[in-house]
């Protein structure tokens, strides 16, 4: 889509160029009949409308553009973390601040998470603000939690929040997701986490880090820096002890 609009522009530019061109160049020509009159009077009249609307045109497309890649963006952080409500309430953080951005500017405005402007309102403001609402962004992705993660996710979510009945996910960024999907090797989530804990564990075991079994059910891995003799369960608040584990340690080490 990204190529498409900026056909549209540049069409929208060279339009606008050809009727100036025309204007100041071809409308000066004399002619004796009415008709060719006619003509170039009604050319001149496309040409002086297109002057005026090609550069609206173009920066509301711009604006477009902007919004859409933000709704991408969040959609991207959404599908790469695993975790929308976290990324809503780091939207509503960042939306929250009362800290104004000085340096922010037309220009730069789309680099920005959330609109450096404080654009507000409805209908024309949301039309030339380059960023879409954060409230709307935000009930995006609060919307996703709960279920399922992924391109096709998020689209529906947008159109559900939105109320358009064309989602802002390209087509072909969801099939080749889900072809994706079906050729990846099914695997068992859990069997996953306890592979990932069990590296995990052996990296802390040679560091010198202390493992305690709780009868919570905890597993508190100690470090070698921790300097008390005992240290509180953060589940259940039931304290063990350390020093004497961590010199039995040490010497199964030293063995």
């Amino acid at each position: 889509y990204l190529t498409v609009a900026a056909i549209m522009m540049g069409s929208i530019v060279l339009l606008a160029d050809l009727g100036v061109r025309w204007m100041f160049w071809g409308g000066r020509r004399r002619t004796s009949s009415d008709r060719a009159g006619g003509a170039q009077a009604a050319l001149l009249a496309v040409s002086l409308l297109l002057m005026i609307l090609a550069p609206i045109l173009a920066h509301l497309l711009y604006f477009a553009l902007s919004r859409r890649r933000e709704y991408l963006a969040d959609a991207s952080a959404a599908v790469y973390t695993r975790y929308p409500a976290g990324l809503a309430d780091a939207l509503e953080k960042i939306a929250g601040s009362t800290e104004r951005l000085r340096a922010a500017n037309r220009t730069t405005a789309p680099m920005y998470i959330v609109n450096p402007l404080k654009v507000t309102g409805s209908g024309l403001a949301d039309l030339t603000s380059t960023h879409p609402p954060t409230s709307e962004r935000v009930r995006i992705l609060r919307s996703m939690a709960g279920g399922e993660i992924g391109w096709a996710s998020y689209d529906a979510a947008y159109q559900r929040v939105s109320g358009r009945p064309v989602g802002v996910v390209p087509a072909g960024s969801i099939a080749a997701a889900e072809a994706a999907a079906e050729r990846a090797p099914r695997e068992d989530a859990r069997s996953h986490l306890e592979r990932v804990r069990g590296v995990t564990d052996a990296l802390w075991q040679m560091q010198s880090y202390v493992f305690i079994a709780c009868a919570c059910g905890t597993e508190l891995k100690v470090p070698p820096a921790h300097r008390g003799r005992t240290i509180p369960c953060p589940h259940c608040g039931r304290p063990h002890g350390v020093r004497e584990r961590s010199e039995r340690a040490a010497n199964r080490d030293a063995e």
